[in-house]
């Protein structure tokens, strides 16, 4: 879960790839930390890793791995222009949900097997 406490909610995207590639703003291909079974790519639009003073706004580690059966870790992929990209390292046979709620404005990604 992401909180954005009284931030505006983001647009969500979200897409699962078996490789772990991305590509960065550059157009180079690089590939997940976390190497896993399936990767889920969150995208949200309208979202920044920092605020106008340039303080950070995300305060979690770039790469946090996890020993759960359906999460393997978690990475940044991207912050660009008004995009913060994220995404999950994902056991064998895993599904997921994405969704919004508001009071306070959240980002929920539900991962079950």
């Amino acid at each position: 879960m992401l909180d954005l406490g009284e931030r505006t909610l983001p647009e969500v995207s979200s897409w699962t790839s078996t490789t772990g590639s991305y590509h960065t703003p550059a157009d180079t291909t690089q590939y997940m930390t976390v190497r896993a079974t399936s990767y889920l790519f969150l995208k949200l639009f309208l979202a920044h890793f920092y605020d106008s003073a340039g303080n950070p706004t995300y305060k979690s580690p770039d790469v946090q791995p996890f020993g759960l059966p359906a999460v393997k870790g978690v990475q940044v992929v991207d912050g660009f222009e008004g995009r913060a990209e994220f995404a999950l390292s994902l056991g064998p046979s895993t599904r997921y949900s994405a969704f919004t709620l508001t009071q306070p404005n959240r980002v929920v990604i539900g991962v079950y097997r």
